[in-house]
């Protein structure tokens, strides 16, 4: 792989001149060290891409990496743009007038529209197994560098000494090649908009996959392949840090290609709608994601996303009725200007799976919410045929972005099993291409149907605790006259 440098680090490089570090070059929480506008943060999307303990991000394969950037700047964003190349030594300096990071091929790839979020197709089979350094950029759209994100990279493919070795079995059948990185997948309205000017939505990732799952509000959705767009696949540098197709190249320089898979779903896709895609490639890597549309804190650009958030249940432990079900209220509070979407599940123990046997419904089961508002919810537990009559530990975990970190929080729940239900199985139709109610159909009624202090008589619950019912009311109405309407479809 030929590395092209810029001609100031090549200067610097060869004249053996040793930088101090500065206090912009600090490393952030993901691992990453940066220069630039420190009221910016680029956060990487990619969950298996973190830096590891060992200071490296290890890769594998072809795939998609998905850069999103927070702050108060971030919208003076218009191009992300990643470099390449060997590892810089500990030759690092962000005082100089060029920042030096790296021997990279300097921009050789780069996503110029941040309206369908910040995407670069990276193929590690062009360069054999060893150590590298990356960086990703952020520039304006006058073509000034705002920041850099840089790390140390291995690079693992099983053993290649050079990029132009080979990996034959390409057209469907595995590489010998190794791959231990995920499909990370674009998902379009989500973490972006579409920009061909089509409806529906619109799935890609940046290699051969051998399964694809996707539901809109829990609906499962009949996908059809499409041709995904040609996209760079040069080493051609971008030197003048401008948009690659408005540089002078010589010909055959600029080669593109199409990396991967795509696919349409015709249906109609609104607003708080949540669409979970879940991607196997051929080696067995997952990847599973999942955009709330609407939700400010997704998509290329975002100025805030820090929220505070909790929730509350009335009673810790429930024992089940005579027909094995036990039931939670429980009030979702969002404390700061900030809003939350986050997703709601019910696990076991530590986090682990439900145990066999039984079965939640949460409703709502996400939260859309505004800044200082409050949302009444309820979760349904039920013990099938089966289960043990004993005490089982269990957990409602919601997890959201806040910053440029995913968080959880957990409240423990004590599911006290005394007599147990009959199994229901049901078996789930695809979603309509009108379009799914994610209340009606995802969460059984309507939040504002069923709230927390209004379960219909036949489902009602065993206990009820007037004290958490009075708190629910009274936050809810303090929250509306205070800030705005309470949302009530999560």
């Amino acid at each position: 792989m030929r590395l092209v440098l810029s001609t100031l680090t090549l200067a610097l490089v060869l004249s053996g001149v040793g930088f101090a570090t500065t206090p912009a070059e600090a490393q952030n929480a993901d691992g990453f060290k940066r220069c630039g506008d420190p009221e910016i943060v680029l956060v990487f999307m990619n969950p298996d891409l973190r830096v590891r303990d060992d200071g490296f991000i290890h890769a594998s394969g072809k795939f998609f990496i998905q850069f999103q950037a927070r702050g108060a700047n971030a919208m003076k964003i218009d191009t992300f743009k990643f470099s390449f190349g060997k590892a810089s030594g500990g030759l690092e300096s962000c005082s100089t007038p060029e920042w030096v990071t790296g021997a990279y091929i300097k921009n050789y790839r780069a996503d110029n529209d941040w309206r369908d979020g910040f995407f670069v197709p990276i193929n590690t089979y062009n360069v054999g197994d060893g150590d590298y350094a990356a960086a990703i950029s952020a520039y304006d759209k006058d073509g000034n560098e705002l920041v850099r994100y840089y790390a140390n990279a291995k690079v693992n493919n099983g053993g290649r000494q050079h990029g132009r070795d080979g990996c034959p079995g390409e057209g469907g059948k595995p590489l010998p090649c190794k791959d231990f990185t995920a499909p990370w997948p674009m998902i379009l309205p989500g973490d972006g908009e579409r920009l061909d000017g089509k409806t529906g939505l619109y799935i890609e990732v940046a290699e051969d996959v051998s399964e694809i799952t996707a539901t809109l509000n829990g609906k499962k959705l009949e996908l059809a392949e499409t041709q995904p767009p040609a996209r760079d696949d040069d080493l051609v540098p971008d030197l003048g840090y401008g948009p690659l197709k408005d540089q002078p190249q010589s010909e055959g320089q600029i080669q593109s290609v199409v990396w991967g898979k795509a696919w349409n779903w015709d249906g109609v896709i609104r607003m708080e709608d949540v669409i979970k895609v879940t991607i196997k490639d051929l080696w067995g890597n997952v990847a599973e994601k999942v955009v709330h549309i609407g939700d400010p804190t997704i998509g290329g650009r975002v100025t805030g996303g820090n929220p505070d958030f909790s929730m509350e249940v009335d009673e810790v432990a429930q024992e089940t009725d005579a027909n094995g079900t036990a039931w939670w209220n429980v009030l979702y509070r969002t404390k700061t200007a900030e809003g939350i979407h986050g997703d709601l599940y019910l696990k076991g123990a530590k986090g682990g799976s439900l145990p066999d046997g039984i079965t939640a419904k949460l409703n709502p089961n996400h939260v859309m919410m505004g800044g200082n508002e409050v949302l009444n919810g309820t979760i349904r537990v039920t013990a099938g045929p089966g289960v043990a009559a004993r005490t089982y530990d269990l957990e409602l975990v919601v997890e959201y972005l806040a910053g440029e970190t995913r968080l959880q929080k957990m409240q423990p729940l004590k599911f006290i099993v005394t007599s147990t239900g009959v199994a229901n199985e049901t078996q789930e139709k695809p979603a309509d291409r009108s379009g799914t109610d994610q209340q009606e159909v995802s969460r059984g009624k309507k939040a504002d149907e069923l709230a927390a202090t209004d379960v219909p008589p036949a489902e009602e619950p065993t206990k009820k605790v007037p004290g958490f019912e009075l708190v629910a009311i009274l936050a809810a109405v303090g929250a509306a006259f205070v800030a705005r309407r309470v949302r009530r479809d999560g």
